[in-house]
């Protein structure tokens, strides 16, 4: 069995009854394969922690941490209490596990609701990989954070930095199909609990090994002639309409493309695999369209019919 066979198999399960969430689920378990981070922007009740639970699953064995923001948060409450019997030898330590900083895959929902001192250190955390627990720094095992919240994170309030580092942001809309909302109150609640083959599960070593393979896929002239394309027409935006993209943003977004195609059991990265990045490159929901509109011009403009090849979007 390839590569493209066994996740195709693994996202079988996991979409498993989850209506109207399978290409939300496909581009998450992408994010999480590749070491993504991902940000979810939607109302209550659309199954955003539902979707972080399921992508965990596919891995051997996950740490797995869940915790729902808000304004009384403590930091305690996020990266473990602070150990007495350490307090006790004159040492200040946090018990970490069971707790973010020990975590393979976390959720934080209403993530912009938490406090300064929690939001400051998952910048490090998240970024660097890396957590001071009183005197030491640690290696955090995360592989992937998965956060939400039914809004951007507010302007001129030092949350662009973490925001930027959830490179992959997808909009998750209400069920929307009638037969599909049909299907939805008719069944069971969608268990968290994912029946996968202990042979398709994801392995850390393999993981890890992917991690670097997925950086020799290469792109081809035409490939970063549209990216040029798209770049230059967001930097052309009316000052209005202006839409930040940092140049982290555009080497992780690249990397995103890179992994599609790994995964795709290819070399190189397609045209068609350029429409994804229509889930990197936004920041405000209204300019959500607006970017989809710059890629399909750019490619346009590149002389490529965007209808001529599917699309993976």
């Amino acid at each position: 069995m390839n590569i493209n066979q066994r996740i195709e198999k693994i996202l079988n399960h996991l979409s498993d009854n989850m209506y109207e969430r399978e290409h939300i689920i496909a581009l998450t378990l992408l994010g999480a394969l590749s070491g993504t981070n991902t940000f979810l922007l939607g109302s209550p009740g659309t199954a955003k922690s539902l979707i972080s639970r399921k992508i965990a699953q596919a891995f051997e064995q996950p740490k797995y941490f869940e915790y729902l923001m808000n304004r009384f948060s403590t930091p305690e409450e996020v990266f473990g209490p602070v150990s007495i019997k350490a307090l006790k030898e004159d040492r200040y330590t946090r018990k970490i596990e069971s707790y973010l900083p020990n975590a393979d895959f976390a959720f934080l929902d209403e993530i912009w609701k938490s406090s300064p001192a929690i939001l400051n250190a998952l910048l490090t955390l998240v970024n660097e990989k890396l957590f001071k627990n009183g005197d030491e720094i640690l290696h955090v095992p995360l592989k992937a954070l998965v956060s939400a919240s039914n809004e951007i994170p507010p302007e001129n309030q030092g949350l662009e930095a973490l925001y930027d580092r959830f490179i992959l942001r997808i909009i998750v809309n209400p069920i929307e199909d009638k037969g599909n909302f049909l299907n939805l109150i008719g069944s069971k609640p969608s268990s968290s609990n994912v029946d996968i083959d202990p042979q398709l599960l994801i392995k850390e070593d393999e993981w890890k090994t992917w991690l670097d393979e997925i950086h020799e896929m290469i792109f081809s002239s035409e490939i970063n002639n549209v990216i040029l394309m798209i770049r230059k027409l967001i930097s052309e935006l009316p000052e209005d309409q202006k839409i930040y993209v940092s140049d982290r943003r555009w080497q992780r977004a690249a990397y995103f493309l890179k992994a599609a195609a790994f995964f795709n059991g290819r070399k190189e990265v397609l045209l068609s695999e350029i429409f994804l990045l229509k889930y990197c490159l936004w920041s405000k929901e209204e300019n959500f369209s607006k970017i989809n509109h710059i890629i399909e011009k750019s490619i346009g403009l590149m002389g490529i019919d965007s209808r001529s090849e599917e699309h993976t979007s």
